[in-house]
């Protein structure tokens, strides 16, 4: 227990600007995933359309 309490002071002390990294990591993260994801549902919407809508109008 007094190997284990000097590294929760130190914790302690180091949590702020851990903390505000990992909420700006996890939030640039979670940005960039969704950016990615919004922007990959944007780019394979379109493209079936567009091969779609030559065959329609190609048929008749």
């Amino acid at each position: 227990m007094r190997v284990q309490t000097p590294p929760k002071q130190l914790a302690v002390k180091r949590s702020p600007t851990a903390l505000t990294a990992k909420i700006a990591f996890v939030g640039l993260t979670f940005t960039y995933l969704l950016a990615y994801a919004l922007a990959g549902q944007m780019m394979i919407e379109p493209e079936p359309e567009a091969v779609i809508h030559p065959i329609e109008s190609s048929a008749p």
